[in-house]
This record gives structure tokens, sequence and C-alpha cells, in this order.
């Protein structure tokens, strides 16, 4: 995950001309709305797209989920290293964007701001933006780590905004939205698989049998192509934390996939991987819609510790996907994690060495939820 300073430091390197015009202009071809607004009540969701396909599948599930429940409208944008707002993204992910009604250009907002020229501001200075719907007590913003959208916050949000005596037009969505709890209604999870239905087109390489274990790996250390190593070696893991979750659960003779990315072939710890266990077959996917594709269709899916891509995979995949997750205590008390799915085993991984497994299916009430 990105650090909060990353975060910080990249947005304030957001340039003027990096957030201008480049909003999607493809039409999706699905929305889901439920709740029914009139007009005076009527607003829209602003999403600020950070960071890659995991990330995005995360931010793009929040905002949808939100502006569902409140009867409001969507704008995506791109503000930093995004894929999302790529034309490849919309053509495997269809439905990912709802219909966009342009409240903001029908003159919902724009009427009760009196100023025609403000909602341009949408696509320029943010800053302006803010300062023209906060002066009417129109703006939510929702920055990285300083609004809470865990399961109570995002009700609490919903309460206020939905609220009769509410002027609260635009809700700002600027972060990861890494969090399992507000994926917890049946509901939700329900609309995360149709808005991130894959289109078969994408979906490039044969899916592996019933009987395959999927293992997504991701050696940070091996990706180090940015002078991080420090911060890399601190989300490895040895390659036999893998092979005993393997042992454990009797997976060792089955059919076993790798996915990873081609710089991480030649790492030790697939080349461990594949030394333990010769029926292994690696996969990179022919891009990266095609490995997402691979991990959604994993009968049994064992994720990468401290990577979004295979989480994101599994919360959008069928539910009758078997999931694990291998997760480190960071605090030497109880386990931070992000995503806590009810129904996924969680295992923690044996401090210092990362070698082995020290708990198998760790129960949710040992675990600290954290936001990201």
């Amino acid at each position: 995950f990105v650090t909060l300073l990353g975060v910080t430091v990249l947005l304030m390197m957001v340039s003027l001309a990096s957030l201008q015009g480049r909003s999607l202009s493809v039409t999706p071809t699905v929305a889901l709305r439920e709740t029914s607004v009139d007009d005076s009540k009527k607003g829209i969701v602003v999403l600020d797209l950070l960071g890659l396909l995991g990330n995005n599948v995360f931010e793009v599930g929040f905002a949808n989920a939100m502006a569902t429940e409140l009867g409001w409208d969507v704008h995506y944008r791109m503000v930093w290293n995004t894929k999302f707002m790529d034309p490849e993204a919309q053509t495997c992910f269809p439905h990912s964007f709802l219909r966009n009604q342009k409240t903001w250009q029908n003159g919902v907002i724009m009427k009760m701001l009196g100023d025609k020229n403000t909602t341009k501001h949408l696509e320029g200075d943010t800053k302006r933006f803010h300062a023209a719907l906060e002066t009417e007590g129109m703006l939510e913003d929702c920055i990285h780590m300083e609004c809470d959208f865990t399961g109570a916050g995002m009700t609490d949000t919903l309460k206020r905004l939905s609220g009769f005596n509410s002027s609260i037009r635009v809700l700002h969505l600027r972060a990861f939205f890494i969090h399992g709890q507000w994926l917890h209604p049946p509901k939700t999870r329900k609309r995360m698989q149709e808005w991130f239905f894959m289109n078969p087109s994408c979906c490039q390489t044969p899916p592996p049998s019933p009987d395959t274990v999927v293992i997504h790996i991701r050696d940070f250390e091996a990706e180090d192509d940015d002078n991080k190593a420090a911060e890399h070696a601190s989300r490895s893991m040895s390659a036999d934390v893998y092979k005993h979750i393997l042992r454990h659960y009797n997976y060792s003779n089955r059919p076993i996939w790798i996915v990873c990315q081609s710089k991480t072939i030649e790492s030790r710890m697939v080349q461990s991987l594949q030394k333990r266990f010769p029926q292994v077959e690696i996969h990179t996917g022919v891009d990266e819609y095609d490995a997402f594709c691979i991990l959604t269709k994993a009968p049994v899916l064992i994720a990468a510790y401290a990577s979004t891509f295979s989480q994101a995979a599994a919360l959008v995949a069928d539910s009758q996907q078997v999931v694990h997750v291998p997760m480190v205590d960071e605090t030497s008390n109880k386990p931070q994690v992000t995503i806590d799915i009810p129904d996924w085993k969680y295992h923690l991984v044996e401090e210092p060495s990362r070698r082995s497994i020290s708990q198998f299916d760790v129960p949710n009430d040992h675990f600290i939820w954290k936001m990201s």
C-alpha cells in the first residue's frame, strides 16, 4: 500500500495541467441506483483515482456504493498513476463506471451555486472549486486517512448527507478506501461483482481446472525499481510460508499455478516453489487484466501479502472461491489487516524470519482493522 506520506507528496505534486481534460467520455452500460431523490437533493460524488488496478477497484467500488445509496451521480477523474481511465480498463470492466447523468451540468448544482463558471473548476483548480462549495456549505471532503470509511463511518456519512436539513451536494473522495467493513453488506459484495464483471475477451488465458491452487506472488524486493528496497523488504516473506500453507491444507499434490509479474519469474521465491513442487505452472497473463482474470477464476487463491491486486480479484470473484491470506504481525500485539472478509482464511506468519505460519485460521477478533 502507498504510505500516507507518499500519497501526500504525490497529491501536492499533481499539477493543474494533469487535472484538466482527463474525465472519461465513455458511457457505461449499467447504472445501479436504489435510492430516488428529487432534484433539490441531488448531488455528485467526485472520485479522484489514485494508483493502479488493485487500488482502483476499491476506489471505484466505494464511490459507486456511496452514490448508489444516496441516489447521486459519480464523476471519475484521474489524478495519479491510475489505470481505470484507460480505454482498456473500460473494455475489460464495462460496468464499473455508473452511467453519468451529469448532475453538475443539468442545472441543479449550478443553480444552487449561482455561478455557472464554478462547475468548470471540477476539471481545473480543485482549491477554487472547493472554496465555492464550502462557502455554500455544499462540500464533504474525504481525504486519505482523514475521513472514516469503516462500516460505521460510511453509515454516519450516508445519514449526514441524506438528512433532511443537509446542504451538502458534493462528496469529494480522495483516498484508497481499502477497508473491508464497508464491503460487509451482502448487497455491496453483489454489486461489486456486477460492477467489476470482466469482459470475457480480456480473459485470454484458459481458466485453471477446478482443483487448481493459484498463488499470487508479489516479490517486492525482486520488483524493486524505484530505490525503495528497505520498504519492499518489509513487505516480503519467504517461499516457505506458501509451502507451509500448501502442506497444511493438503494442496501439495494438486495442480499449482503461480501468477506473478514477468520480472518476478527468476526471483528466489518463485524458483524455490518451482523446485519444491515440480507441477507448478507460471502465468504472467497476457497483460494485467488477463492476470487479474486468472485470479478471479481460481478455485483456491493464496493472496499476496500487502498487495491489493489479488485481494481486489478475490472480492469480485465467485463466492465459492476459497481465499487464503498470509499476514504479518507488525505491531507485536495484534495483526493489522485492512480487508476483513468473514469467509476468507487468515494465517499469521511467524516473525521475524517469516518462514512459516505460526497460526492458521486466525479468528476475526484477533485482528486490528485499519484503513489504508
